[in-house]
């Protein structure tokens, strides 16, 4: 069903007074689908995605298995501009979600991002794989 599909995107730009008035912007593009146990709630009235409704909810010990989530991500950022040379990054995220509860999940990530145009760090290729667990209250 379409509950089970989010699809997520913002743009964000900035500019700095003084000198020569550099502008920086950025934008992402994200999907992510429910597999199993999941859908994503919209709130109406915030005009936002809320807490995802779990069906099963995990319980160590046994029970509920929680709900199972894929997500794919592009973003990009560029910090170069009027002799500022920040760097152009550009990613792809490929994810899984495992959500316990709606306020609960643990993240598994694999993130592929190509460094360019300067930047304080210099250019390159870079592969990283993340986790981290989310408690939202």
């Amino acid at each position: 069903t379409w509950q089970q599909l989010h699809v997520q995107a913002e743009y964000y730009w900035a500019e700095l007074n003084g000198g020569a008035d550099p502008n920086f912007q950025g934008f992402y593009v994200e999907v992510g689908y429910f597999l199993r146990g999941g859908r994503c709630n919209y709130n109406r009235d915030k005009k936002v995605l809320d807490r995802p409704h779990i069906e099963d909810k995990f319980r160590a010990g046994g029970g509920g298995y929680g709900a199972w989530q894929v997500a794919i991500r592009f973003d990009s950022l560029d910090l170069s501009d009027s002799g500022v040379a920040g760097g152009l990054q550009q990613g792809i995220t490929l994810g899984v979600n495992w959500y316990w509860n709606p306020n609960m999940r643990v993240m598994f990530n694999i993130i592929w991002m190509d460094i360019s145009e300067g930047g304080p760090f210099g250019e390159g290729d870079l592969t990283v794989f993340g986790t981290r667990f989310q408690v939202d209250f």
